[in-house]
């Protein structure tokens, strides 16, 4: 779900942990106590320089920085949380819908029985 340099991500736990860990490793370089939105704006950094703004927005929509632009540890963590939690109700979504595809295309096999296979069944009620 979250790649290598995320961390561990299996459990909500662990995706928790990881959330604080890399929060402390944006901060890193930095005197603040408290991150810095710019910190996280580099993210939507073109190669040429300019700002993707639709990334910008994504990024201030998911993570809510406050009038000043600081993001507190809470705030990231509660942040990427919720997207952890979307993104498993997403994959269960996925797999149920996959479970009742499956279920629909057994049923309709059943209906759609090929000529063929109707003599099985005939001979079958015959020998009974």
């Amino acid at each position: 779900m979250f790649s290598y340099a995320f961390g561990r991500a299996d459990s909500r736990e662990s995706c928790v942990e990881s959330a604080q860990s890399l929060y402390f490793r944006l901060l890193q370089g930095s005197s603040a106590e408290t991150l810095r939105f710019e910190t996280l704006a580099t993210i939507a950094l073109q190669t040429n320089g300019k700002m993707q703004n639709s990334v910008l927005r994504d990024l201030v929509t998911m993570f809510r920085p406050d009038r000043d632009g600081f993001l507190t540890m809470i705030d990231f963590v509660k942040s990427v949380d919720y997207v952890y939690k979307k993104i498993r109700f997403l994959r269960a979504s996925i797999h149920n819908a996959q479970k009742i595809d499956r279920a629909f295309e057994v049923l309709v096999n059943v209906v759609y029985v090929p000529s063929s296979d109707l003599s099985f069944f005939t001979l079958t009620r015959h020998s009974f």
